[in-house]
């Protein structure tokens, strides 16, 4: 179900997966992944994303990363040294634009990588979700 917030609480319910600390064996484990991505995202989802060359905003690289790939992708940015990831969403609105389907939209969304030796990496830009 959506609408009333519901898809914006799958979101937010996904994202406590992706910053759980007390999962670091686990999140080194492809069937932990496997799972995860079974739990979130349709066999039909695709996660993209739009790297931007020294922000400059002129020279820009798109990765899509269909859903057979995902748990390969979250299980190499944990062996990379990533101990959790938090996303941020101020200012997100859900709409439900159909039965039992919502859209999640933040213009601001950040994504960090926390990583074991102390670095942090924040990707920035737009983000859009389809709950179903």
């Amino acid at each position: 179900a959506v609408g009333l917030g519901q898809a914006l609480m799958r979101v937010l319910q996904f994202g406590g997966m992706l910053a759980a600390e007390d999962q670091g064996s686990q999140k080194l484990q492809l069937s932990y992944w496997m799972n995860l991505v079974d739990e979130f995202f349709l066999s039909s989802a695709t996660l993209k994303l739009t790297l931007w060359k020294d922000n400059q905003l002129v020279e820009a690289k798109v990765f899509e990363v269909g859903t057979l790939s995902l748990p390969q992708f979250f299980l190499v940015t944990s062996q990379s040294g990533v101990k959790s990831m938090t996303l941020s969403l101020n200012g997100a609105r859900e709409r439900v634009v159909g039965p039992n389907h919502g859209i999640v939209q933040c213009i601001s969304a950040m994504w960090t990588f926390r990583y074991h030796n102390g670095f942090t990496v924040t990707l920035r830009g737009p983000f859009t979700a389809h709950v179903i």
